[in-house]
C-alpha cells in the first residue's frame, strides 16, 4: 500500500475551511488538477482529474463525514484508492491533513507505470492542489468571511 500524508496550515477559521472543502463543485476553481466534480447522489461523486496531462475519471463514495473534523471516502471505480481529509483547529487558522492510500497493484499501479509517473511527481500534484486550496480559502475569507 502506498500512502501520501500532507498537512497544510490555512489562515481561516475551522468551519470556513471545512465548508470550503466540502463544496465539491468549487474544487476545480482552485485545485489545478481537478477538472470537474459531479454530484451523482448524496455521498457519491464523479471526479475528472488531470494527472500530468492524463485525464482520469473515477467515482468516489463517502464513508464518514464529521462536520468540521473529517471527510473520508473510497473510490468505486477501476482507479482504486481511499483517503481522508482531517481538519484540526490551530492558533490563527486550521490544519488540513490529506491522507491518500493507493494499492501499488491493480489498475492504479498499472496506470502510474503506464504513464511513467514517479511517486514524487504524484505527491507534487497533491501539494499543488493543497496550495491552491490554501490560497483560495485565505483570499476568500479575507474578502467576505463567508464561503463563496
Amino acid at each position: 500500500m502506498r500512502a501520501i500524508d500532507k498537512t497544510i496550515f490555512v489562515k481561516a477559521p475551522l468551519n470556513y475551511t471545512y465548508e470550503s472543502w466540502i463544496n465539491y463543485k468549487k474544487l476545480p476553481v482552485y485545485m489545478p488538477h481537478v477538472l470537474d466534480v459531479g454530484i451523482i447522489s448524496k455521498g457519491r461523486t464523479h471526479w475528472v482529474v488531470d494527472i500530468l496531462g492524463y485525464k482520469i475519471e473515477f467515482e468516489a463514495e463517502l464513508d464518514q463525514v464529521v462536520p468540521n473534523e473529517l471527510i473520508s471516502w473510497h473510490s468505486v471505480s477501476k482507479i482504486k484508492h481511499f483517503g481522508q481529509v482531517v481538519f484540526t483547529p490551530a492558533s490563527g487558522g486550521t490544519l488540513v491533513t490529506v491522507r491518500l492510500f493507493f494499492s501499488p497493484k491493480g489498475l492504479t499501479g498499472e496506470f502510474l507505470e503506464m504513464i511513467d509517473i514517479s511517486w514524487p511527481e504524484f505527491v507534487h500534484v497533491l501539494e499543488e492542489s493543497l496550495e491552491g486550496f490554501k490560497s483560495y480559502v485565505e483570499s476568500s475569507w479575507g474578502r467576505t468571511g463567508t464561503v463563496v
